[in-house]
């Protein structure tokens, strides 16, 4: 009986039967997200149980045909090579393609847009815009006006990365691809010493398969650049720690120093891990570290203050106080953190979601190993100062692809997984173990391969719906026009931040907000037709409709 049990056919049964099961539980599931509607408890525990009994059934019942299986796969030197630059080349070339064919190049939130808009005002040479007439007529969400200055709400780092790469003519749509291939050559890196480099290679291809990478890769989010600063700086502590050269710490503080212009508390995060890299990990030469870090970021904090004075009249008033609603930040009010607490809940619902539903567990037993064997690194403190640093952040983010906040940490977490899994042939490693293991890689790409086609139908379909106004303004050939943004378009996206126009008011067609009054559009744009988007219907389809001006209220 074990014989019949323990071959390939019981694997190639238990992963169809998997499979199956996995398309089956999926079939509505990226649509709920795609709609920003909260995951089923079932459904997330049936994820969950599912891929717990595959892992259990294939690895307890088949080890030697697993073992068999694994050992076939060519993992020479030379096919290493190889299969670093692959993945190299699939970590950009795959998010490219969701980025072009999914998510249709489109900005799909207004966080998204407003870097674009202040990127476009860097490569004018201008740190901000002219503030346009009317008001925030024309001023679409995350954009604000102060005096007569009109900028994005965030800071400058990210804005400046896809400047430059306008610049040098990369399409801004590319550069997160870009960083998503040095991100994964990070992660191969020989400087982290994992013990087992076969296993590197299958979690680092399936951090490549995941919807939060790809999705996240083929956006225009910032959290690519600080993931991949995030992973530099870590390699650049554990050179230091290998060689004692100085120029790893003077690249150490300017990468701590692009963290700090692209997102502040991002930086923040990472203070518990440094601290713990700077007492527990080095002895003898602290004054060292602390001075040439310091000295190779101020610089860039001198450059950060420059840019908030010139903007904001203050070294110390952040753009973020240009925000003119209510949007809370860090709070350490109790309700606030309890809020905060209970959407923790709802990241790593998301995360197990976005990544893989046994992500979660096998980070947690690989942490636990690491805790007993007393090999905790630096950077294994990264991902759980991240966990705890936004419970104080009550937000989800709004529109995201997954949780998007813990992005900047998410490859560091997979760091700690490969270093807390032994050599091959070690002591440890014992039969089923190594069985378990290798089909926890197996069954989460089934899941991924499975999660990815619903994933890219779901938010096609919800950015096809948001790009509404703009594709209708296109097939009516509207050209000299104002179309008043007067609802939201499909599947989510606000009026408000629909209004989206360039800074300079010059594209053939502008939009402006909800409530814009046509007799002063008109009186603006004498020569352009006004035009109002309304959707009033969820269910159906918005129109535009030519709005009529009374010549005597244009002539005023």
């Amino acid at each position: 009986m074990q014989k019949y049990l323990d071959s390939r056919w019981m694997l190639a049964a238990t992963y169809l039967a998997y499979g199956l099961l996995c398309l089956y539980m999926q079939h509505n599931l990226w649509f709920l997200a795609a709609a920003d509607r909260p995951y089923g408890v079932g459904q997330v525990l049936g994820l969950f149980a599912a891929a717990l009994g595959a892992v259990a059934l294939a690895g307890c019942a088949a080890p030697a045909a697993t073992a068999q299986l694994w050992e076939r796969l060519p993992w020479s030197s030379p096919v290493r090579r190889a299969a670093c630059l692959v993945m190299v080349v699939l970590a950009v070339l795959a998010p490219a393609i969701v980025a072009y064919g999914v998510i249709d190049r489109f900005a799909n939130s207004g966080d998204e847009f407003a870097y674009i808009f202040q990127a476009k005002v860097f490569t004018s040479g201008r740190l901000w815009a002219q503030a346009p007439p009317l008001g925030d007529t024309f001023v679409p969400y995350r954009t604000w006006i102060i005096g007569d200055k009109w900028l994005s709400q965030y800071p400058p780092g990210w804005p400046l990365a896809l400047a430059a790469a306008l610049a040098v003519g990369i399409p801004e749509w590319l550069l997160n691809a870009l960083l998503g291939g040095g991100s994964a050559a990070a992660l191969l890196s020989r400087l982290w010493r994992f013990p087992n480099r076969t296993f590197a290679f299958a979690v680092v291809g399936l951090y490549l398969l995941t919807p939060f990478y790809l999705f996240n890769a083929g956006s225009y989010y910032s959290h690519m650049l600080p993931a991949l600063l995030v992973l530099l700086l870590c390699l650049t502590c554990l050179a230091y720690q290998r060689d004692k050269k100085i120029l790893a710490l003077v690249a150490a503080g300017a990468l701590l120093g692009c963290i700090g212009l692209t997102r502040y508390f991002t930086l923040i995060l990472l203070l518990p891990a440094l601290c713990y890299w700077l007492f527990a990990e080095n002895r003898g030469d602290r004054v060292r570290i602390v001075v040439t870090m310091l000295a190779a970021g101020l610089p860039f904090l001198g450059f950060l203050m420059a840019y908030q004075n010139w903007v904001t009249g203050s070294l110390l008033r952040s753009t973020y106080s240009l925000i003119t609603n209510d949007d809370t930040f860090v709070s350490f009010t109790p309700d606030h953190i309890a809020l905060g607490a209970a959407l923790t809940i709802d990241r790593l619902v998301e995360l197990s979601v976005w990544g893989s539903p046994l992500l979660i567990p096998v980070y947690l037993v690989c942490l636990a190993s690491k805790l007993k064997r007393r090999s905790i690194a630096f950077y294994d403190l990264i991902f759980p100062a991240f966990i705890v640093g936004y419970v104080l952040f009550a937000d989800l983010g709004g529109n995201r692809y997954g949780p998007r906040y813990y992005f900047d940490a998410y490859p560091v977490m997979l760091a700690t997984v490969l270093s807390a899994i032994p050599r091959e042939g070690a002591d440890s490693w014992r039969r089923y173990r190594r069985s378990l293991a290798i089909n926890a890689v197996l069954v989460s790409a089934v899941y991924l391969l499975t999660a990815l086609p619903f994933a890219c139908v779901a938010f096609h379909r919800q950015v096809e719906g948001r790009e509404e106004p703009y594709r209708l303004a296109a097939a009516q050939n509207l050209d000299n026009a104002v179309v008043i943004i007067e609802t939201s378009s499909g599947r989510g996206l606000e009026a408000e931040d629909l209004a989206r126009n360039d800074a300079g008011l010059r594209a053939p067609v502008l939009y402006a907000r909800q409530g814009a009054d046509p007799a002063e559009l008109h009186r603006l744009f004498p020569n352009r037709s006004v035009w109002a988007y309304i959707r009033k219907d969820r269910t159906k389809p918005g129109r535009l409709e030519r709005v009529s001006v009374a010549p005597a209220e244009g002539s005023r």
